[in-house]
């Protein structure tokens, strides 16, 4: 059995409100390249995963017409879940580490008069939390594993 990598992209999605990542504001392909680029962070951090997570193709641009990426196993709804937190980590690295690069070119006060320094604090506190979380998830996953 293999797990639609679209149904994985759907949920990620439902978490994360942003206009860049739509149809509406960019072609199908380079949405599924930057979603699946999120996929494959997760899946080099999830390595304790018993299901194999490698895909069928190597990219979107590879798959067939009226063909679809699967995963190569069947996930439960927990590495499911796992998955979903790594992929958000991933999404916001790059949004903090501009914002932490915008502080940087600003001064501080400059900084501390716009929205921006507010918003960097509550994407770290995210960051940090949505990472704690998938950490606890993996550890919970792999002992879980343990006794079966």
């Amino acid at each position: 059995m293999s797990h639609k990598i679209d149904d994985i992209y759907r949920e990620f999605l439902s978490s994360v409100d942003d206009y860049a990542l739509t149809l509406s504001n960019r072609d199908e392909i380079s949405l599924l390249e930057e979603l699946f680029g999120h996929y494959k962070f997760a899946r080099r951090k999830f390595d304790k995963s018993r299901a194999d997570l490698g895909t069928n193709y190597q990219t979107h641009r590879d798959v067939p017409e009226g063909e679809e990426m699967l995963i190569n196993d069947e996930l439960s709804y927990q590495e499911v879940d796992i998955i979903i937190h790594l992929m958000l980590v991933s999404y916001l690295r790059p949004i903090i580490n501009s914002n932490k690069v915008l502080r940087q070119a600003l001064t501080d006060k400059d900084f501390n008069l716009t929205s921006q320094a507010n918003h960097l604090n509550q994407l770290t506190i995210w960051y940090r939390r949505l990472q704690a979380e998938a950490d606890r998830a993996m550890t919970k996953y792999t002992y879980r594993g343990l006794g079966e």
